[in-house]
């Protein structure tokens, strides 16, 4: 696997991340190419992960310039989606000629799944319906995005053991299966999120399940990302990834350049 589309660096609000660490341990591990995609999302945590866009783009612009003989490197973000800023998010995205672009799940109704508040006096099940409904409603809002991030990233914060975090597909199909639908009829991809896997939980976001019904339903465009917000984490967990894909039915995956997707085969 070579290619990891979602890392973080210090420009994101929970990185310290150097951006030439990243990019020389992508080159070390032998990695072709990579995807910075730091986080943008408007009015939460008092700005902390607001980007300062003009400085981020140049600076990586730059970057990608400085190492195009040693790694493809695509300036990307990962914007989260609202419909509160969905104006905000759309002047956004037609000021700059990203890459790459991760649409992002984080804040549900003004509640972030990683703080526990989300989950307080109600079943998971519920909070997991709150999660994906916003989703279904965000991809009939937004088009300007290439990948919707981490479809099940709530499920990585629940406050349950891990093996009740291991949902039947079935429980949320019906859902699932709209998010996927709207996602392929609209060109769209999903992604492979590593990062659960590094945290003691055994599958990645989203699920196995995820990942083959998208493959049944007609689903072509699928990215590998580490979501690293240090160096070491850099491509982390990608052996399992690879499997995940075979196992569901994908011969490529897919890297983007100038928002156009290109396929690598496994």
């Amino acid at each position: 696997m070579l290619a990891d589309f979602h890392i973080h660096t210090c420009f994101s609000g929970d990185s310290e991340a150097n951006v030439d660490s990243i990019i020389q341990r992508a080159i070390s591990k032998g990695l072709k190419h990579i995807a910075i995609t730091d986080h943008n999302d408007f009015e939460f945590e008092d700005g902390k992960f607001e980007l300062d866009i003009e400085k981020y783009y140049e600076y990586m612009t730059n970057k990608k310039i400085e190492y195009k003989d040693k790694i493809n490197l695509s300036v990307g973000i990962e914007c989260g989606l609202e419909p509160r800023f969905a104006d905000r998010i759309n002047k956004l995205m037609s000021s700059y000629e990203f890459d790459f672009v991760i649409g992002s799940s984080h804040v549900i109704n003004g509640r972030d799944p990683y703080y526990k508040e989300y989950f307080e006096n109600r079943p998971v099940h519920d909070a997991m319906v709150e999660y994906l409904e916003s989703i279904i409603e965000n991809i009939h809002i937004f088009n300007d995005f290439d990948v919707y991030g981490h479809l099940d990233y709530m499920m990585r914060y629940a406050p349950v053991s891990p093996e009740e975090k291991r949902y039947n597909y079935n429980e949320y199909g019906e859902l699932f299966d709209k998010i996927l639908t709207t996602l392929i009829s609209k060109g769209k991809g999903i992604e492979i999120n590593t990062s659960p896997l590094r945290s003691g939980l055994t599958d990645t976001n989203p699920n196995m399940q995820v990942i083959k019904r998208y493959k049944e339903l007609g689903g072509k465009i699928i990215t590998i990302g580490s979501d690293a917000h240090k160096p070491e984490d850099v491509g982390a967990n990608f052996n399992d990834a690879k499997k995940l894909l075979i196992d569901a039915g994908f011969s490529h995956f897919n890297v983007f350049s100038g928002r156009k997707a290109l396929e690598i085969t496994i």
